[in-house]
């Protein structure tokens, strides 16, 4: 987001997720428990959202944004960004959010019964890809509470005010034209104000912070999102040979056959790290306890040289441990332990 500190990027990012994300099976959900804001009552105005009774379900749309890329544009001189729904789990919802010098995570979560949706999980230099839904929360900002009418207003715990400003505001982007839900929000350390515009059936179009207008430029639904992966393949000279590959992914992603092709394709001068057979029987990531567990099946064992056999599990742990950010991993053939553990190095 803008660059700053932590606060103010935790801001920006955090309630831009609101309108981008895909929140996927969420509409037909359970209720969920949680704590919402404090709930000022609106205004006695009669507006279009009081008429239809729009929920954060109507400028969230939650079918639409799966396997969706939404780009954005700067009005002024600084660069744009782009959003990508990476994991979506019941209730809860990560993305990634993709600036020119850095890429943040997000996770939000819909509480339903409460008509709240939060901010739960924010890293503002996410450059991997873990499945971060299930962490321990960090955060406990509200970005979106009903009722959605003008005059409504909330304050988070974290002492953020939130209010609607605006309701069916003429938005014009170069993605279109449209009647938006206009959420002006204050920061608890300065009040500053920055606006935010939601279309019916879209999300988030528009934003302002400061002089500096961020818009729509395009959706591109059926899109995927890349990724750097470091390979640490074993060099013939006895070091690791790190090639740096591109992979691309999308909501909900299956990593075993992603990184099984791009294993088994090693450069000059190195030894790959699986067999033309040999593959992943399964890829668990344990963020919060920075494990995972490889589970290879019997064809890597039979087919990968015993004398190899050390480094090779050496690599696919590195390969794994820098791209999911975990520390170490416990082997498996088919299930049945291999090895306990294996510590990931960070060279």
């Amino acid at each position: 987001m803008i660059k700053g500190d932590t606060a103010i990027k935790k801001l920006i990012v955090g309630v831009l997720s609101i309108a981008m994300l895909a929140l996927s099976a969420l509409c037909g959900c359970i209720n969920v428990e949680g704590d919402g804001g404090q709930m000022n009552k609106g205004s006695q105005e009669t507006t279009k959202a009081q008429v239809y009774g729009d929920t954060i379900g109507d400028y969230v749309p939650f079918q639409k944004q799966i396997n969706t890329l939404y780009e954005f544009g700067a009005g002024t001189s600084e660069s744009g960004f782009s959003t990508y729904i990476t994991y979506s789990w019941g209730t809860k919802i990560q993305r990634i959010v993709k600036w020119k010098d850095h890429n943040s995570t997000e996770v939000l979560e819909y509480l339903k019964g409460k008509g709240t949706l939060k901010l739960r999980y924010f890293d503002g230099e996410a450059y991997h890809n873990p499945d971060m839904t299930d962490v321990k929360a960090n955060g406990a900002r509200v970005l979106l509470q009903e009722p959605l009418e003008k005059g409504a207003a909330w304050e988070d715990e974290e002492g953020y005010r939130s209010s609607v400003t605006g309701v069916d505001v003429s938005v014009k982007t170069k993605a279109g034209s449209y009647d938006a839900l206009e959420v002006t929000v204050e920061t608890p350390a300065d009040g500053k104000g920055q606006k935010y515009y939601y279309a019916r059936g879209v999300g988030l179009v528009k934003f302002m912070d400061g002089d500096t207008e961020y818009s729509l430029d395009a959706i591109n639904e059926g899109a995927g999102v890349d990724f750097d992966v470091d390979i640490f393949f074993p060099g013939n000279d006895g070091k690791w040979v790190i090639d740096t590959r591109t992979i691309k992914v999308r909501t909900n992603p299956n990593f075993k056959p992603l990184f099984e092709t791009e294993m088994r394709k090693a450069p000059e001068g190195a030894m790959p790290l699986l067999t033309e057979n040999g593959r992943f029987m399964r890829l668990d990531i344990f963020p919060a306890k920075g494990t995972s567990n490889v589970d290879m099946d019997k064809k890597f064992l039979n087919e990968t040289n015993e004398n190899d056999m050390k480094i090779i599990l050496q690599g696919i742990v590195n390969t794994v441990g820098r791209f999911f950010e975990i520390n170490e991993a416990e082997i498996t053939i088919e299930q049945q332990p291999y090895i306990d553990s294996i510590m990931a190095e960070k060279p």
